[in-house]
């Protein structure tokens, strides 16, 4: 079961929970040198957010404001 956020309060609940009913819990963050606060509620797999995420394309900001 992902968990995306991991590193944050919500994504630490979220894990801890999961985690009970023996799911695998694999947390997703783009945090470094969060391994042992995520492995601590229970996380079974770390996985690096930048390891299978496109990076978001921002548009120029001509482009955003047009037609305000």
């Amino acid at each position: 079961m992902p968990v995306a956020a991991a590193a944050g309060g919500t994504g630490q609940v979220a894990t801890a929970i999961l985690s009970r009913p023996r799911h695998e819990v694999a947390s997703v963050t783009g945090r470094a040198g969060t391994e042992a606060c995520l492995r601590g509620p229970g996380a079974s797999r770390i996985l690096a957010r930048d390891d299978f995420a496109e990076p978001v394309k921002r548009l120029p900001e001509s482009e955003t404001r047009a037609g305000l």
